[in-house]
């Protein structure tokens, strides 16, 4: 009888153990399945191509929606039909501070804030050769680095 008590307790213990782990396991697909970007507004920059275009379908995959910018039109457009509505390019050269501006205004119109910005943009290297990033504090700080620290205010 003293038998029967320890296994019944014993067989209550295990079920137990295996509902917690399938419900454990059941949340852990759930949110992987629901991406780690979920109701994330994004913004890339140099987003048309090359490291930045993949970024876009990447956090697209993971459930942002993700305002894209760069020069080449064409490419954008192209990525943006593939990606599809959680994408939308805005045509931004990012060394002139009034289209970085309008970006920053439009993104914040339509989607009330931004999450991420994913500062991606490149261009020719300035006038002095330097090496220095062209998205770094350093470079701004040089002079040479693009406008977005001016109208992306902290």
């Amino acid at each position: 009888s003293e038998r029967r008590t320890v296994r019944g307790i014993f067989n209550k213990a295990v079920e137990l153990e295996v509902a917690f782990f399938n419900a454990a396991m059941k949340q852990t697909r759930e949110m992987q399945e629901m991406g780690r970007l979920n109701g994330k507004i994004a913004m890339i920059t140099g987003g048309t191509s090359d490291i930045g275009a993949r970024t876009v379908e990447i956090f697209v995959e993971e459930g942002a929606e993700v305002v894209f910018c760069g020069r080449r039109e064409n490419l954008g457009q192209a990525l943006a039909e593939m990606v599809g509505v959680k994408a939308a390019l805005i045509k931004t050269d990012v060394y002139v501070e009034a289209e970085v501006a309008d970006l920053m205004a439009r993104t914040v119109d339509r989607h009330g804030r931004i999450n991420i910005l994913f500062n991606n943009a490149s261009g020719p290297r300035q006038g002095n050769g330097s090496i220095i990033n062209n998205g770094s504090v350093a470079a701004y700080q040089a002079g040479n680095g693009p406008p977005c620290k001016k109208t992306c205010p902290a």
